[in-house]
This record gives C-alpha cells, structure tokens and sequence, in this order.
C-alpha cells in the first residue's frame, strides 16, 4: 500500500510508482511461470471477454441494420437471429438474477 504525505509531486511520484509496479511485476514473475497455463488461460478468458464487450454491440448494430421486414414478407434470418439473442439475453439474465 502507497502512502502519501499530502502534496503531490506528478513526475517524481510517476516515475517512483511506475518503477515500483514494474519490480513487482518482476518479483511475481517466478511464482506465475509455475502456473503457466493457469496464466495463459486466465489471460485469454480476459482478451475474450473484452472482445465480447466490444464485439456483441458491433453484431447488434449490424443485425439491426440489416433488419429490414415489409409488411408482407416472412422474417429474414437477421430477424430471427435478433430474437433468439434477445431471447437469449433475458434468459441469462433470469438465471442470474438468483444469484
């Protein structure tokens, strides 16, 4: 835990904590290489979700973009995958809710 005394010096202070993170880092390394499939897959579950965050609002637009129903014509694919994913969606969100 950093401590501050109450006045705040931005370079020194960066430079200090930048390098203090770095041998942290490098004292943690050892312990981590131990585990390195642990970290590799726990890296990876992160990269992932930060794609399906990114990622699902992207094929949202693009489904409703390409959601274009005439009165008399039957649902388009892009219909229905938007209504299995809203379907989807509140399932989950039912399942979670008891949690």
């Amino acid at each position: 835990m950093r401590h501050s005394s109450g006045h705040h010096h931005a370079g020194a202070d960066s430079k200090s904590s930048q390098s203090s993170d770095w041998k942290v880092i490098r004292d943690l390394l050892p312990y981590l290489l131990e585990y390195k499939f642990r970290v590799a897959i726990a890296l990876s579950c992160l990269v992932a979700a930060k794609v399906a965050n990114l990622g699902i609002p992207i094929l949202m637009k693009q489904l409703i973009d390409v959601l274009n129903i005439k009165a008399n014509s039957p649902p388009s694919i892009a219909h229905c995958a938007l209504r299995f994913n809203f379907g989807l969606w509140f399932i989950k969100n039912f399942c979670l809710s008891f949690y």
